[in-house]
């Protein structure tokens, strides 16, 4: 494993389809986002790892793991000798104040997670089951995860059982799906379960994690559309 720099964020862009499932958004130029995130990031001072138009080795389509490959891209992250890994969604708008905020965290806590208010639960009963939980104790949380960024240290016990974890999840799939039927609409499971989200938060809940619930100096920005130049 060769020594670098031990702080790194990672992004994924892939338009239109994902080896050969329909994208839930193929109006968007995600390559545009990640083009945007790229320079976003140089600017801060910290590296940054792309894949564009591309996937991971052995990543699952999007319809066998809805958003799975952000863990594929940290585990490869890892790989290359990185320790400190901050995924980052190609929307995202980030200042150096929060990226080194977010890395301070990180080495601090072993991780760093956002929180963020909801007026209800996504998810399904099956992956709530699949967690240790039900539907009907999670509807009384109001909080969720942010899904657009979020960061893990290699090294940390409790990172490591959190990430073990998620990856034996999706080899299986279906919790990332949150059903184990067919037919699978990935669009319209949209609307009442958030795949990864739902997963990072019962997972993070299940191993007495924290998330920040407050972050200024970042947004997410999905503006730029085909045909757009911004």
């Amino acid at each position: 494993m060769q020594k670098l720099n031990e702080n790194v964020v990672v992004c994924l862009a892939v338009s239109d389809s994902y080896l050969g499932d329909k994208y839930v958004y193929e109006e968007i130029d995600f390559e545009k986002g990640l083009s945007r995130l790229k320079n976003n990031i140089k600017k801060c001072g910290y590296p940054f790892l792309g894949w564009e138009n591309k996937w991971p080795e052995d990543c699952p389509t999007m319809h066998q793991c809805p958003y799975g490959f952000k863990s594929y891209c940290i585990e490869q992250a890892w790989e290359k000798g990185y320790r400190y890994v901050v995924w980052a969604d190609s929307s995202a708008e980030i200042s150096q104040l929060f990226l080194d905020y977010c890395f301070q965290q990180i080495k601090k806590d072993g991780y760093f997670f956002m929180g963020v208010k909801r007026k209800r639960y996504y998810g399904t009963d099956y992956t709530a089951r699949k967690l240790g939980s039900t539907k009907e104790q999670l509807t009384k949380m109001k909080i969720g995860v942010v899904g657009g960024l979020f960061g893990l240290d290699r090294e940390n016990p409790t990172a490591q059982k959190f990430f073990q974890e998620l990856k034996e999840l999706r080899k299986e799939g279906f919790t990332f799906r949150g059903t184990d039927k067919e037919p699978f609409d990935l669009r319209k499971s949209y609307m009442t379960h958030r795949h990864d989200q739902t997963v990072m938060y019962l997972l993070i809940k299940k191993h007495g994690m924290k998330m920040n619930t407050v972050y200024p100096h970042i947004k997410f920005d999905h503006k730029f559309t085909k045909g757009n130049k911004k």
